[in-house]
C-alpha cells in the first residue's frame, strides 16, 4: 500500500530542466497539472508548493519571456491560467504574490521539495509525446476530471498527408470506449483525419480496505496508453486512499522523524563553503538548524544553549588550518642508514618529517695526546634520507682532527597530509 511516507517507484527526471515552453502545446496543458496532482497525491500539498516555489519563486519575473511566464501560470494556478486576459503587470503581480504566500511553507518543506522534484516516467512521457505529436501535427486533447475519476481525450490530424492511423488504447485501472466522428465504433486501426475520434476512460472502482482498525476506500493505479502510428503517449494514475494517511499514524510518524535526526551538537567537516552548504541545491541544509562553528554567537534560544550553557559556536577554524597525521614511527639508524626504509603502508601518502637525537656516539683523537682536544659531532638527515651520525676530535696540541666515527641515533617519523579545505557546521536545533 502506498502512502504519503511509504511510497516507491521509478521516479525520474527533473520538471525543470524538461519544460520547455517555446515548444509546449496549449492542449497539453492538462497533463502537467494532471502531474502536479499526482505528487500531491504520492507526497503532499506541502511537496507540490515546494517544487512550485522553487521552479519559478526565485528567478527575475520581469526578464522572463511571454512563453515562459506562461508556463509558470500553468504549473502554478492550473490548466488555462498561462496568459488569459490579464496584462503582463498584472500576470507578473499575481505571480509575486503567490511566491510570497508561499514561501515560507515551501522552504520549511524544502526536504519535501528535493524528494518531488521529480516527475512518475508516465507523466514526463505523457507531456513530452503530448508536444512531440503535435508538432507532427497530431493535436491530443486529454480533459482529466479533478478527482482523476474520468479521463476524456480527443485526437484530431491536422497534416498534409491524407491521414494517421490510430490503434486504440491500452488501459489499466480503466475502462475505456472510443467513438468516431460520426458518433459510431470504430473499427481498429483507424484512420485519423481532420474530424475528432472521441476516448472516453472511466476508472474503476475503489475497494474498501482495513488498516488498523480503520476503513478506507482505495482507488487503483492506473494508466492510460494512446497508440499511434508515429509514437505513442502515457497517462499514469498513482493509488489513492481516502482518506488520506491516518491521523495516528502521521502522528507517530511526526514523533519519530526527530529521533532519525543528528543529535543536537553534531559537528560535520565537509568541503561545501557556508555559500554552497545554505544553497537550495542542499537539501538537508536548514538554516534554523546548522551554523558555522567558527565561534560565532549562537542564535537566540537555541537548544544547543539550553543543553551546554553556551553562547557561542565552537571554533574549528583552527583544526580546519591544520595538518593530519597519517603515521608515527620511532626507529634506530646507524650512521649512513637511511630513513626511506622506515615508512609505512599506512603513511606512505603522507609528506615525511623526520627528527633524530643522538643515541650513541663518540668523538675521535688524531692521537693519543689528552691535552687540549674537544669533541666535534654531527647529527641530521641528508637529502637522499640517510641518517647522519658522527664524532670527531680536536687536538689543540697538534690542530688537527681525528676522523669521523659512526655513532648511532634515535629517528622520529611523522606522515603528514597536507591542508584541505574543510569546513565545520554544528547542530543547535
Amino acid at each position: 500500500m502506498k502512502d504519503k511516507f511509504l511510497i516507491s517507484g521509478a521516479l525520474v527526471l527533473i520538471f525543470a530542466g524538461l519544460f520547455n515552453p517555446v515548444m509546449a502545446a496549449p492542449n497539453c496543458d492538462a497533463i502537467i497539472v494532471h502531474g502536479m496532482r499526482n505528487i500531491e497525491v504520492s507526497q503532499s500539498t506541502e511537496a507540490a508548493v515546494a517544487i512550485k516555489y522553487f521552479n519559478h519563486c526565485q528567478k527575475n519575473l520581469e526578464s522572463l519571456t511571454d512563453e515562459s511566464l506562461a508556463a509558470a501560470e500553468v504549473e502554478i494556478f492550473g490548466q488555462g491560467a498561462g496568459g488569459g486576459n490579464y496584462s503582463r503587470k498584472k500576470r507578473e503581480e499575481r505571480l509575486s504574490q503567490w511566491c510570497t504566500t508561499n514561501s515560507e511553507a515551501a522552504i520549511s518543506n524544502r526536504a519535501a521539495f528535493s524528494e518531488s522534484q521529480v516527475f512518475y516516467q508516465g507523466a514526463v512521457s505523457a507531456w513530452e509525446k503530448c508536444n512531440a505529436l503535435q508538432r507532427k501535427d497530431i493535436v491530443i486533447t486529454p480533459v482529466i476530471t479533478p478527482d482523476a475519476k474520468t479521463v476524456n481525450i480527443g485526437i484530431v490530424y491536422h497534416g498534409n498527408s491524407d491521414s494517421i492511423l490510430f490503434y486504440g488504447l491500452d488501459s489499466e485501472g480503466f475502462t475505456c470506449s472510443l467513438t468516431g466522428p460520426n458518433n459510431g465504433p470504430l473499427q481498429l486501426p483507424y484512420k485519423i483525419k481532420n474530424r475528432n475520434v472521441q476516448a472516453s476512460c472511466y476508472r474503476q472502482a475503489a475497494s474498501i480496505k482495513q488498516r488498523n482498525g480503520q476503513e478506507y476506500e482505495v482507488l487503483p493505479r492506473g494508466t492510460i496508453v494512446v497508440k499511434t502510428a508515429s509514437e505513442p503517449f502515457q497517462l499514469y494514475f498513482p493509488e489513492e486512499w481516502d482518506p488520506g494517511i491516518p491521523f495516528r499514524e502521521a502522528e507517530a510518524i511526526k514523533k519519530k522523524l526527530p529521533l532519525s535526526e543528528s543529535p543536537i551538537g553534531t559537528l560535520i567537516n565537509t568541503t561545501l563553503p557556508p555559500e554552497k552548504f545554505s544553497s537550495p541545491l542542499n537539501p538537508q541544509y536548514n538554516e534554523s538548524k546548522w551554523i558555522r562553528a567558527d565561534g560565532r554567537p549562537l542564535p537566540p534560544n537555541s537548544i544547543y544553549e539550553k543543553i551546554t550553557g553556551e553562547k557561542n559556536a565552537p571554533d574549528m577554524r583552527n583544526v580546519e588550518s591544520s595538518l593530519g597525521l597519517l603515521d608515527v614511527v620511532t626507529v634506530e639508524r646507524k650512521s649512513g642508514e637511511n630513513v626511506i626504509s622506515a615508512i609505512t603502508q599506512a603513511g606512505k601518502d603522507g609528506e615525511w618529517k623526520w627528527l633524530v637525537t643522538p643515541r650513541d656516539i663518540h668523538g675521535n683523537r688524531y692521537n693519543n695526546d689528552v691535552e687540549q682536544d674537544a669533541d666535534h659531532f654531527q647529527i641530521y638527515i641528508d637529502n637522499s634520507g640517510a641518517v647522519i651520525v658522527q664524532g670527531r676530535t680536536f687536538n689543540f696540541k697538534h690542530g688537527r682532527y681525528g676522523g669521523w666515527s659512526p655513532g648511532e641515533a634515535n629517528v622520529l617519523g611523522l606522515s603528514l597530509t597536507p591542508k584541505t579545505n574543510t569546513y565545520h557546521y554544528i547542530k543547535i536545533n
